[in-house]
């Protein structure tokens, strides 16, 4: 495998851990996946996107007022960083590296046997 393969492969697998733990959080309401979503797929191999909120907004099939509502809450949990754009700008969205989320242990009741 070369060394672009490799990279667009880390790449592959940073963007589906990334919205996999953005799609679990209870925090994202439904909106900001739909955003979280259209930014890993329209981010080049270092997570990072340039366009005009409009643009954005579109790609997401959300209005403005919810898009920029979305990111802000991205933003907040550390999902990503962005800069916005002015009028005629484009906003710069880099998704952020995060940590794992711990996994919910599973309880397994004990064993209980009858006596003999």
């Amino acid at each position: 495998m070369s060394a672009e393969q490799l990279s667009l492969s880390a790449s592959a697998e940073f963007r589906g851990r990334w919205l996999e733990q953005v799609r679990l959080d209870p925090k994202v309401p439904h909106v900001g996946f739909r955003v979280a979503y259209m930014i890993a797929h329209k981010a080049d191999h270092q997570g990072m996107i340039s366009q005009r909120l409009i643009e954005i907004a579109g790609h997401a099939g959300v209005q403005i007022e919810s898009l920029g509502n979305a990111l802000e809450r991205l933003a907040n949990l550390r999902y990503i960083a962005f800069e916005r754009g002015g009028r005629r700008e484009p906003t710069v969205i880099q998704m952020q590296r995060v940590v794992s989320m711990p996994r919910k242990r599973q309880l397994v009741p004990p064993i209980v046997t009858a006596p003999a």
